[in-house]
């Protein structure tokens, strides 16, 4: 079962590079990135994210790319 992540920045001096490093050591296999403000609710990758029938999710907070980095054990509903 694949493992699906979803990686943000909020301002175009960002990048995703450092949490989406983070989640591929982590095993993520599947990554979702998204550029948008904080402001900004309409989040369609992370739409697509959530939306994917099949595979465990990741979560790791883009403003700390070194974690923390959340990964549900496995059959844990999400």
């Amino acid at each position: 079962m694949a493992l699906i992540a979803y990686a943000r920045v909020s301002t175009d001096e960002q990048t995703t590079a450092p949490p989406t490093d983070v989640l591929r050591r982590a095993g993520c296999s599947v990554i979702f990135e998204e550029r948008a403000s904080g402001a900004d609710r309409e989040r369609p990758q992370l739409r697509l994210a959530i939306e994917l029938p099949q595979g465990r999710r990741a979560g790791c907070r883009p403003d700390r790319p070194a974690g923390p980095l959340a990964v549900p054990p496995a059959g844990a509903s999400v």
